[in-house]
């Protein structure tokens, strides 16, 4: 009413112009009184690694109901059981770039990351992603909850944004079920690793073998310490090869510690997969004493940046009751047995001046004598028998020795190969038909046999001995059979 005088003049009601659009990211926000409770409708996260004690990337992806003015402030709660101190400049980033601070104020014991809003960020084109690193405690625990929540500048009095909690992505990460969780932790190890060997014969070339089944998986890079391999003869190597099967599942190479045993594998670009049998080999060659089997323990480190995840310590499993080479036990890693002659009796046909003689050898090892292993006989001198790189070897069984040996008359010395794999034990595997099958297994002993001429002169017997290589079942080092006199027959021959 407009007051003229006596009576007040009517101005007529009229519709007020109301802003179309939107304010602070909100459709007829400028509208009076519209009001609207603001919220994230999208508040995603995960994380990169899930083992205790290593580096550990989390990302949120957020999206809104409203836009975010300079001076506002994200922040993300529960965050517990980490090992990152308490710093104002904790590394940011975002997608897309530009609207948040590069730092953020991280809290330790409140497990509370702030982070600052630099320019508005409007959340109509897209989604926002906030990332930041944080090394995982060393205990193992369950996914803790997690909250998002926000304060937007408005000026004298902010408006909260509630509390709400993050929502996991739910994806398996290295093998861990659910292991995007934020924050959820386990230990790496292993469900099983075995260690065993190809040769236990002192001095001979002897393959290393693991298999380790890992509990979770384990990315490239990662490493594997095999422990207390010792009583070999191989020097500390930065480069000694490695075999693996599958095929690349270790790198070609690895690190060999000789004093404390220690074998350092490298996992390959291919990773190890959870619950899948990886093996690794390598050639060392055995000391040249014996030695009980070694307990041999692995661990290691998961690679995950600037923090890797130690590996839980496994005691490696063995073949204790399997015999080896003819060893009772000669499968555990690096026991070392010392090969002997057992019997090594030396006799002949004929004692008389001028004549051929054939002589005899009946031996008999303390273990598994492989094909291509090497026999000496030292110490035939008087002989008349040119020297011969094909002199006629027959033995029995007929299959033991190669045709021919290699004599050498001044040094009376003949060196003849097996032919095929002889077990001179009396110890399993002989006792398996199915071995016996494959290989000569004489119930006491074998014989070798060859010619000779006598000398034209009398002499007396001279004094021979006996030594041998154990060939192995792959390297280059054969395992030494000790030198022994051989035992000669007792009583007369022809009257002699």
């Amino acid at each position: 009413d407009i007051v003229v005088g006596r009576f007040d003049s009517l101005i007529s009601s009229q519709s007020m112009a109301v802003p179309n659009g939107t304010q602070r990211g909100v459709d007829g926000g400028g509208q009076p009184l519209a009001v609207v409770i603001p919220y994230f409708d999208t508040r995603l996260v995960g994380q990169t690694n899930p083992f205790s004690w290593a580096s550990n990337l989390l990302t949120l992806t957020l999206h809104a109901n409203f836009e975010l003015s300079p001076g506002s402030n994200i922040t993300i709660a529960g965050l517990s059981g980490t090992l990152t101190n308490s710093t104002g400049a904790l590394p940011l980033q975002s997608n897309p770039s530009g609207h948040v601070a590069a730092i953020a104020r991280w809290d330790r014991a409140l497990g509370q990351l702030v982070v600052a809003v630099t320019s508005t960020i409007s959340f109509r084109n897209g989604t926002l992603q906030l990332s930041f690193g944080l090394r995982n405690g060393p205990d193992a625990q369950p996914p803790p909850r997690t909250t998002l929540a926000a304060q937007i500048e408005t000026g004298r009095v902010d408006a909260p944004v509630a509390a709400a909690n993050l929502v996991s992505t739910g994806q398996s990460v290295l093998g861990v079920p659910s292991g995007s969780d934020p924050l959820r932790i386990v230990e790496a190890g292993f469900e099983m690793v075995w260690v065993g060997q190809s040769n236990p014969l002192v001095g001979a070339s002897n393959q290393i073998t693991m298999r380790a089944r890992p509990a979770f998986d384990l990315p490239a890079a990662s490493t594997l310490t095999l422990t207390n391999l010792t009583g070999t003869q191989n020097p500390d190597d930065t480069g000694i090869v490695v075999g693996s099967q599958p095929v690349g599942a270790f790198e070609s190479l690895a690190i060999w510690m000789m004093s404390t045993g220690q074998l350092v594998l490298t996992v390959g670009s291919s990773g190890l997969a959870r619950g899948l049998d990886h093996t690794a080999w390598v050639m060392l060659r055995n000391g040249a004493t014996a030695q009980s089997g070694r307990a041999v323990a692995v661990h290691g480190w998961s690679e995950a940046g600037d923090y890797d995840a130690p590996l839980r310590t496994t005691s490696a499993d063995s073949d204790a009751a399997v015999f080896m080479a003819g060893v009772d036990g000669g499968a555990l890693p690096l026991m070392l047995f010392a090969p002997i002659f057992a019997q090594r009796s030396l006799g002949q046909s004929v004692p008389f001046a001028g004549m051929l003689t054939t002589i005899t050898l009946t031996l008999q090892a303390n273990c598994h004598l492989a094909a291509g292993s090497r026999l000496t006989l030292s110490g035939l001198t008087g002989a008349a028998t040119p020297d011969s790189d094909s002199l006629p070897v027959t033995s029995r069984p007929s299959a033991a020795v190669a045709t021919t040996g290699s004599w050498t008359n001044d040094s009376g010395q003949i060196v003849f190969t097996l032919a095929a794999d002889v077990d001179g034990s009396d110890l399993p595997p002989c006792d398996d038909p199915a071995f016996r099958s494959l290989h000569i297994c004489p119930a006491s002993s074998f014989e070798v046999s060859f010619q000779l001429r006598n000398p034209a002169w009398d002499q007396q017997a001279p004094t021979v001995t006996l030594m041998g290589e154990a060939a192995p079942p792959s390297g280059t080092f054969f395992g030494p059979l000790a030198s022994a006199a051989c035992d000669a027959p007792v009583g007369e021959l022809f009257g002699v």
